[in-house]
C-alpha cells in the first residue's frame, strides 16, 4: 500500500520470509527490553500507551461515525435504526476525551501522554511527508495513463 519503504517487504530468496521487517521488529523489541531494564515504571508506561491507543482508536471511530452514516444514507437506506445518535455520538466523544485526559493524573500518565504525542507527531509527519505525497504521485500517474 506504500505506507512503509519497499525494503521492509523484501523476501529472503530461499525461505521467502520478510527478513528486513523481522529484523526491524526485533530491534524495536530489543529497545523495549533495554527500557524495561533501565526504567522500573516501563510496564506502567507501556500499559498506559496501550490504553491510550485503544481509546484513540475508539475516538476515531466515534468521530467518523456521522460522516460514515451520511455516506451510508446517501448510498442506500440503512438496514437498522440507531436512535439518539445525535446524543450518543457527541457524548461518546466527550467521555473518551475525559478518560484520555484522566490518564494524565495517574502514575506515569504524564510520561505516557508525552510519549503518545511524540509518536503521533512522528507518525503524522511520516504520513504527511512520505505516504501522502507517494499516493498523490501515484494518483497523478494513474490519471495520466487513463487520458
Amino acid at each position: 500500500d506504500g505506507y512503509f519503504p519497499v525494503w521492509f517487504a523484501r523476501l529472503h530468496t530461499t525461505h521467502k520470509t520478510p527478513n528486513n521487517a523481522i529484523f526491524a521488529s526485533s530491534l524495536v523489541l530489543f529497545t523495549g527490553v533495554i527500557i524495561a531494564i533501565l526504567s522500573p515504571d516501563a510496564y506502567v508506561i507501556l500499559a498506559g500507551i496501550s490504553g491510550f491507543g485503544f481509546l484513540f482508536t475508539w475516538l476515531m471511530i466515534a468521530l467518523s461515525q456521522p460522516a460514515m452514516r451520511q455516506i451510508a444514507l446517501r448510498d442506500r437506506a440503512l438496514l437498522y435504526r440507531a436512535p439518539a445518535t445525535h446524543i450518543i455520538q457527541p457524548l461518546t466523544v466527550v467521555l473518551i476525551v475525559l478518560v484520555m485526559v484522566g490518564q494524565f493524573f495517574t502514575d506515569g500518565g504524564g510520561v505516557t501522554l508525552l510519549t503518545v504525542l511524540v509518536w503521533l507527531s512522528i507518525a503524522s509527519a511520516y504520513y504527511y511527508f512520505v505516504v501522502r505525497k507517494k499516493k498523490q504521485r501515484r494518483h497523478t500517474d494513474e490519471k495520466s495513463h487513463v487520458e
